[in-house]
């Protein structure tokens, strides 16, 4: 029995390899012009190199349809139906060990994702593109993230917006990129702050203050807690009180008030990256000199934030 269902499976592969071939063939075929026809038919091209990709794939020939499924995309781009064209390159990417030319693929198919109308699926693929190339090259992955971040510029989709800012929010702790860190958080808090979800604005603040004192920024954290002082409502918060006595241990230069501070419970309830963050926080070089109120509006140029590209919205109370 095990012989006969051998011969069968091989059979069929056969088949399915020829029907394949076949199907490649005529997709070339009409995705060119000839004497009765001035244009491509780039629709019935894509008919053909989507059943290929398929045939392909049952016999397990990647090679041969991860073409297929390229060219199966660039017919889907001929006609605009930038969606079809997107997943084309996604099946594509699954089908190659080069995490490069995955990575390519996947950053096409969120400019596809783009055009296509669908920001969601966009950052979902710019996404995947940043965990592609992250092993091998940190600063791209981190920015692709940063791309998918901005795919949810319209208020409109701030609800569908978290998953995709925490995942930048981690990737850049994760290579102590504490700088984009802290641009993530700034705009993530003008996010959560136009959803009036104040409770997550004030715990970006906190991890906010956390980051910069993780990269030996004592004014800028401080600049920063000030800074955020002016939102309405965040000196009341448990994060405030949290960031305020953080700051006054580094300002006396005191590791056991320090240690005292991190068993506040408002650090339970930050990102766990972040948290475990502060969880790591030293006092090395002493008592720290806290910037005066009003030295806040020329802070040191390493220590101002990023510009916010969320920056411009406006906010009936105001934005960061």
């Amino acid at each position: 029995r095990r012989v006969h269902g051998d011969i069968f499976l091989e059979y069929n592969m056969d088949e399915r390899r020829k029907e394949a071939d076949e199907m490649m063939e005529k997709g070339n075929s009409r995705a060119k012009t000839t004497f009765t026809r001035w244009k491509p038919d780039w629709d019935g091209a894509a008919v053909c190199y989507d059943r290929a990709a398929i045939c392909y794939k049952n016999c397990r020939d990647n090679d041969k349809a991860f073409e297929a499924y390229k060219k199966l995309s660039n017919a889907y781009d001929q006609v605009g139906n930038h969606s079809g064209a997107a997943k084309a390159l996604e099946n594509a990417s699954v089908l190659t060990t080069d995490p490069v030319r995955a990575t390519e693929l996947l950053e096409a198919a969120g400019s596809q994702y783009q055009l296509s109308g669908l920001p969601e699926r966009a950052a979902e693929a710019f996404s995947k593109a940043a965990r592609s190339i992250e092993p091998r090259d940190e600063d791209r992955a981190g920015s692709l993230m940063m791309t998918a971040c901005s795919m949810f510029e319209d208020p409109d989709k701030y609800a569908f917006a978290r998953d995709t800012f925490l995942s930048a929010l981690t990737m850049a702790v994760r290579h102590k990129n504490y700088t984009r860190a802290v641009e993530v958080l700034r705009q993530h808090s003008v996010i959560y702050k136009h959803l009036n979800q104040q409770p997550n604005c004030w715990k970006c603040y906190l991890s906010i203050v956390v980051l910069l004192l993780a990269k030996n920024d004592f004014e800028g954290a401080d600049a920063a807690n000030n800074e955020f002082m002016q939102i309405d409502g965040y000196t009341t918060s448990e994060e405030f009180g949290a960031a305020s006595e953080l700051l006054d241990a580094f300002e006396k230069g005191d590791g056991k008030i320090l240690a005292k501070v991190l068993q506040n419970q408002a650090f339970q309830y930050i990102d766990n990256s972040v948290a475990r963050l502060a969880r790591d926080l030293k006092i090395v070089e002493g008592p720290q000199k806290r910037l005066n109120v009003l030295e806040i509006d020329n802070p040191a140029t390493e220590s101002q934030p990023a510009e916010n590209p969320l920056s411009g919205i406006n906010f009936d109370d105001g934005v960061l």
